[in-house]
């Protein structure tokens, strides 16, 4: 994918036109069927201009579906221009977006039972029960989580979110999907955001999804079984390469090429639009459920993301009290365990609604997690940090991402952490070009970190994390100052270069971006 746009590039139309005022279309004439690559305009009223004659309301957005059904959005507000993606998403692909919203809004047992199946197809291909899904998202994106997700959101995005979801949710009203028809179902707010977190905790929280649920103390007078050599576990099955070169090797101006490793199927898969609206004008890749363009360009900045190196997230061994081993040791003083239950809405094989509930069990450093290598014995037990659980930053960064004019701009907004476990590659139509890691990355003090690492046991075949000593309080997480938030670096001490001849990244080490 090459991004080198010119300002103002026109997008080709035809004069084939639908005006949509809730109204049933028009069947197509012989003639528009026989017209190759023909482009459908989409006038998307709201439900008060809907009242209104089509001569006279102004429509919230404009949709232009182009060659390959791209569609084009444009619209005079931020709540049009989310309500447009919206509808463009759902026409686009109303099943994938089910599926994503499901997913990640935690609904697939109640939709669709909690004894189905949900196709995992990141970070590792595998497939888990509807209900583990389920108390996973309910777990990791409780009322708090979500409360301090929207009190971050700017008045500007929250119009472009509740835009896209009354455009989505008009889509499914007019046209529900015959192939998905029980799975989509109208969202909410709270679904879009879920998305989004969900999405942060991808190698984190997710990725430890089974070991979370399996977590449970030992019963009394319960021996631990030796515990077996582990092999590595599978990698997580993404990354993508970013290149971009800047005026000292180009004709002028900046290139950007991005070639994202993603699937290419099911909520996890790409879709390209593009959008318009105040101060953004955006073309590229947007996930489904996502109401903004993820990796893409505007007329002055394309950019895009690849996997960072390093770890991203923490596993504290923690050294248990011999007398109850839902405490554990700090620094020799003990420390009790929280159990929280977690109760989530469900169908059964009958069909009949209920409820589930399950028990997990928090420490200080983070939840139990319990599986191969990870035992929770009567001597020890392992809790998992995960940086992202507190970024709710990402939709945010998309909107300011699509509205910056460089990438020093871009660079400042990174500051604020909230990319997710990627690097960012980056070219502006000054030639200039931008490589940065400012994912959220767990601050353990350099002195310390030699007393505080953890080598030679089966859990050190995780990928992505570090096994961490938790019997040491000079091994918590750090509050550092400038850091978005306590536990993690602050950007000005992660990696990060701007030049004008060219930075690259293939999701390996920062130091090879341009050595």
């Amino acid at each position: 994918m090459a991004h080198r746009r010119e300002r103002n590039q026109p997008v080709r139309q035809d004069q084939l036109q639908l005006q949509l005022w809730g109204l049933r279309p028009p069947a197509p004439t012989h003639r528009s069927r026989q017209r190759e690559g023909a482009a459908v305009r989409y006038a998307v009223a709201g439900a008060l201009a809907l009242l209104a004659s089509p001569a006279t309301a102004e429509p919230l957005a404009r949709i232009t579906v182009t060659d390959g059904g791209i569609p084009h959005v444009r619209a005079a507000t931020s709540y049009g221009m989310g309500y447009g993606s919206g509808y463009a998403t759902a026409l686009t692909d109303a099943c994938g977006a089910a599926e994503a919203f499901l997913t990640y809004g935690g609904r697939r047992s109640s939709v669709l039972g909690a004894d189905g199946e949900t196709a995992l197809h990141i970070p590792v291909p595998s497939s888990v029960p509807n209900s583990l899904n389920d108390f996973n998202i309910a777990f990791s994106i409780g009322p708090a989580e979500l409360a301090r997700a929207r009190k971050g959101l700017s008045a500007d995005l929250r119009q472009v979110i509740d835009g896209y979801v009354a455009g989505y949710n008009r889509r499914l009203a007019e046209a529900p999907p015959a192939s998905c028809r029980d799975s989509a179902v109208a969202i909410t707010v709270d679904d879009v955001l879920r998305r989004s977190l969900a999405y942060g905790m991808t190698l984190g929280t997710r990725f430890f999804l089974r070991q979370l649920h399996a977590a449970a103390p030992p019963g009394p007078g319960e021996v631990a079984a030796a515990e077996p050599a582990l092999a590595p576990q599978p990698l997580p099955s993404v990354g993508s390469n970013g290149l971009a070169f800047g005026r000292e090797v180009t004709a002028g101006g900046g290139l950007l090429l991005a070639n994202p490793h993603y699937v290419w199927r099911g909520p996890e898969r790409f879709i390209q639009m593009h959008l318009s609206g105040p101060g953004y004008d955006v073309i590229g890749a947007m996930m489904l459920g996502s109401p903004l363009v993820s990796i893409g360009a505007n007329p002055s900045l394309g950019w895009t993301y690849t996997v960072a190196a390093g770890a991203k997230g923490l596993l504290y061994r923690l050294s248990l009290d011999p007398k109850d081993p839902t405490r554990y040791l700090v620094d020799g003083v003990s420390k009790p365990m929280q159990r929280q239950i977690v109760t989530i809405d469900a169908r059964g094989a009958d069909g009949k609604a209920g409820r589930l509930s399950h028990a997990f069990w928090t420490s200080e450093f983070g939840p139990i997690v319990e599986g191969p290598g990870l035992p929770w014995s009567r001597r020890e037990a392992f809790a998992l940090f995960d940086p992202n659980v507190a970024n709710a930053g990402s939709l945010q960064l998309s909107l300011d991402s699509g509205r910056a004019r460089s990438v020093r701009e871009l660079q400042a907004l990174l500051a604020g952490m909230g990319l997710p476990f990627l690097n960012a590659i980056a070219a502006d139509a000054g030639g200039e070009v931008l490589y940065a890691n400012n994912s959220p990355t767990p601050a353990i003090g350099s002195n310390s970190f030699g007393v505080c690492l953890v080598t030679g046991i089966p859990a050190n075949a995780y990928p992505l994390t570090v096994v961490i000593d938790g019997a040491k309080s000079v091994c918590r997480p750090q509050a550092v100052a400038e850091a978005a938030w306590p536990g993690i670096l602050p950007a000005k001490a992660m990696p990060a270069m701007v030049r004008r001849d060219y930075v690259a990244n293939s999701n390996d080490s920062h130091w090879l971006a341009n050595p």
